[in-house]
């Protein structure tokens, strides 16, 4: 779920004295994981969770002309990061979205912050956020929130409290530890084309079920 952030006029940094608005957008999300146990690798999120980001030129903002040009992609990455949380469903109002913030720390290992990769993706080079290496150290339902930050840039007008400048939602999906754990699927086209591009991603050549996992422990 993309959070639609206002444009934003920028001070300094690539985008000074330009009125730009950034979009992220979870194109691949995880569909299941297994309880992360000490020293195992196996259980990584599957698929790997990959964002993109979204850049747009906005002319006459505000006014009845405004428009929006996508920008070009080949820029500089220096300074944008992608912080990542982890949220749980809560059974009782899930219909409803309402999320619970975890304490990061003690719950997942893996990429709590990462930088985007320009990467060939259905025909057009994109950038793209990849948490390769994230699993969850608990059972449940549970969310991704993705925030962007540009690091080197100061906006005219701060947009929130924490300076992030784009947000999203990612699906939701289950993290298990026992005997109905689904299995893991073959990876799929995406993360083999990050894998081709050089991201440090795991591949999956065939289903993978609770048989070929170790007994979680607490």
């Amino acid at each position: 779920m993309n959070a639609i952030i206002q444009p934003i006029k920028f001070a300094t940094g690539q985008f000074a004295n330009q009125c730009i608005r950034l979009g992220l957008v979870e194109i691949q999300a995880p569909d299941v994981g297994w309880k992360h146990t000490r020293g195992d690798i196996r259980n990584l999120l599957d698929p790997p969770p990959v964002v993109r980001l979204r850049l747009f030129s906005v002319d006459g903002y505000g006014t009845s002309t405004q428009s929006e040009t996508e920008l070009n992609y080949e820029l500089s990455t220096v300074g944008l990061l992608l912080s990542v949380e982890l949220l749980r469903t809560q059974d009782s109002v899930a219909q409803l979205g309402i999320t619970e913030p975890l304490n990061q720390a003690n719950l997942f290992v893996g990429d709590a912050y990462v930088q985007p990769l320009l990467i060939d993706y259905q025909g057009r080079r994109d950038l793209l956020f990849t948490m390769g290496k994230f699993a969850v150290k608990i059972d449940g339902r549970f969310h991704l929130r993705y925030r962007l930050y540009d690091l080197f840039s100061t906006q005219v007008v701060q947009q929130n409290d924490l300076n992030f400048v784009a947000e999203c939602l990612g699906a939701p999906f289950n993290v298990y530890s026992g005997p109905n754990f689904p299995g893991f699927a073959a990876s799929t086209e995406l993360t083999k084309q990050l894998a081709r591009s050089g991201t440090p991603v795991k591949i999956r050549r065939r289903n993978e079920t609770s048989s070929k996992l170790p007994e979680s422990s607490a």
